[in-house]
């Protein structure tokens, strides 16, 4: 079995990603936005992604600490982050002075439907994760921090940098219900060799036999919502 676990950066994260990457020790690791700031004082992740310039800014010093120490750097290749790097409709005072990503991902137009093979642009890098560990041969994929938006609160911090779990307005769960609960049924369905198991309070729902929702971890293994 290829354990990936991908580690996002909702609230629910600082319960549950120390247990889960304790757990999953021998995972390949793949940390989104502010989600690169729990692997301070331990090895990984093996691959870090983020999109917006803001992710960029702001996590710069985390960013260059992990790519020194081997992590690779993932990105869409027209995305905020590398355009800002590249100079590309930046503004003084907001530079992306980041390595530039070592992985760019191809982006076509935005889609709610899982391509299997591919990594298609479904907006948000969680995602964009997900479907990279599932190309590259995971039989088993561990989600944390990776609940969508509620958006129904005022934005206080861009979620990419801290882990607020909100969106920045109300459109957040609207995304959260035509974006990514869509995506994530039809990944789920189109990769029923695949094991998904979640940690946290996802905003959406997934029903099928190779999906599960875990409460905590119990004796080394993920214990099931009931």
């Amino acid at each position: 079995m290829s354990t990936w676990v991908v580690v996002g950066s909702s609230l629910s994260v600082i319960e549950h990603a120390d247990a889960v990457l304790d757990a999953f020790i021998d995972a390949t690791t793949i940390a989104a936005n502010a989600a690169i700031k729990l692997f301070e004082g331990r090895s990984g992740p093996d691959y870090f992604i983020a999109i917006d310039e803001c992710a960029g800014i702001e996590l710069q010093q985390h960013i260059e600490a992990k790519v020194a120490q081997g992590t690779r750097f993932m990105s869409y290749s027209k995305s905020n982050l590398v355009n800002n790097i590249r100079g590309i409709g930046r503004l003084p005072g907001f530079e992306v002075n980041t390595p530039m990503p070592s992985i760019l991902l191809d982006m076509g137009p935005l889609t709610t439907t899982y391509v299997p093979g591919e990594i298609v642009f479904a907006q948000y890098c969680g995602l964009a994760a997900m479907q990279y560990a599932i190309r590259e041969g995971a039989t088993e994929l561990v989600i944390v921090g990776c609940d969508g938006y509620p958006g129904d609160r005022p934005m206080v911090d861009f979620p990419v940098v801290t882990f607020d779990g909100k969106c920045g307005d109300s459109m957040g769960m609207v995304q959260t219900r035509t974006v990514i609960e869509p995506f994530m049924r039809s990944m789920v369905a189109q990769c029923p060799d695949v094991e998904f198991v979640q940690f946290g309070r996802p905003l959406y729902t997934v029903d099928a036999p190779n999906y599960t929702v875990a409460l905590e971890i119990v004796g080394g293994m993920p214990e099931a919502v009931a």
